[in-house]
């Protein structure tokens, strides 16, 4: 009970969490979403998180003072092994306010959405050696369940 009254804290203090539904949304959290290790940079990562939103994906963030302080990107998935599950794609906080409650609060609006459209389960990979990030998601009430293995092709 004591994560949602911080959850409902966190809502009523940021005052709303909003849904990138433009362009300009997007660029928006260009800053935060450039930190994800991954082959994207500030030319292509639009154009990349446009395609995946032609395929269900969906991003999420907390806007603070005109900057975006942390965003999470999810899909809704259905798999024989689990059902109807809400995937986490991508959940990153800006350094400087990392420790602050934001990503989880991205993590229990996320929670909501997965409710109310009839999910069992939130999944998300999380990089080996990101430690806090493993530490955050248990407290968060997030299990370790399985491996996750990758081929380069």
């Amino acid at each position: 009970m004591n994560e949602i009254r911080k959850y409902m804290h966190c809502i009523l203090h940021y005052r709303m969490i909003v849904e990138a539904l433009s362009n300009e949304d997007i660029e928006k959290c260009v800053p935060v979403l450039i930190q994800l290790e991954s082959l994207l940079n500030k030319t292509n990562i639009v154009l990349q998180i446009k395609e995946q939103m032609s395929l269900g994906y969906r991003l999420i963030f907390i806007e603070q003072d005109n900057v975006v302080k942390a965003a999470l990107g999810f899909r809704h998935i259905n798999c024989l092994s689990r059902g109807s599950v809400l995937y986490i794609d991508d959940i990153i906080t800006l350094q400087d306010f990392r420790k602050q409650g934001f990503a989880s609060t991205l993590v229990y609006h996320v929670r909501e959405i997965s409710k109310s459209i009839g999910c069992s389960q939130i999944l998300l990979d999380c990089g080996f050696k990101l430690h806090d990030a493993h530490r955050l998601f248990l407290k968060l009430g997030f299990s370790l369940s399985s491996h996750h293995f990758i081929m380069n092709v």
